[in-house]
């Protein structure tokens, strides 16, 4: 009887290792070099790089409740680019704090 068991626990590991090895290569880098912002992430399959001029960007953070489930975006020309994915709420709201501050400060 243990052994249908451990066929289980095994597999449940395997998926376990497979799901972070596929995040392992996953990235948001966010860099300020003179006027030019440049973003640039790897998600799963999907990857991007955009060019936003710093004088147009905007930065938005928003938050279901106060402090809790927020998303912080970079939007530029009607182009919207989520950021932060990786991080936890309370880092979220320190970056876009950080963000407003280099972009317009």
């Amino acid at each position: 009887m243990v052994l249908p068991f451990a066929g289980l626990e095994i597999g449940l590991l395997a998926w376990a290792l497979e799901s972070l090895r596929t995040r392992e290569n996953n990235y948001e880098i966010l860099t300020i070099d003179g006027d030019t912002v440049v973003l640039e992430w790897r998600l799963g399959k999907q990857s991007g790089r955009r060019e936003l001029n710093r004088q147009w960007v905007h930065v938005q953070c928003d938050c279901a409740t106060p402090g809790r489930n927020c998303h912080l975006c970079v939007k530029s020309h009607g182009l919207e680019t989520e950021v932060g994915h990786y991080l936890s709420d309370e880092a979220r709201l320190k970056l876009a704090v950080t963000l407003k501050n280099k972009l317009h400060g």
